[in-house]
């Protein structure tokens, strides 16, 4: 099977649920890669989207995010 260009870089999995894909993007500013991620799962109030970016130091990578401020 042949992937698709347009299709998420890794899926994460949890037995058979798919809960998280990320997709390989380029930041327009700083022409940095990232992959930008979406968990959800039926458990979640809404959808979680993350980027997942490398860390200064070069030997991990840091998953930023924010919650949107909703009652």
């Amino acid at each position: 099977m042949v992937a698709s260009p347009f299709g998420p870089r890794c899926r994460l999995h949890r037995c058979a649920t798919e809960f998280s894909a990320a997709w390989k993007k380029t930041a327009r500013e700083t022409g940095r890669e990232y992959l930008s991620v979406k968990l959800d799962d039926p458990s979640f109030p809404a959808p979680i989207y993350a980027s997942l970016v490398d860390a200064e130091d070069g030997s991990s990578h840091n998953l930023i995010w924010s919650r949107r401020n909703g009652h």
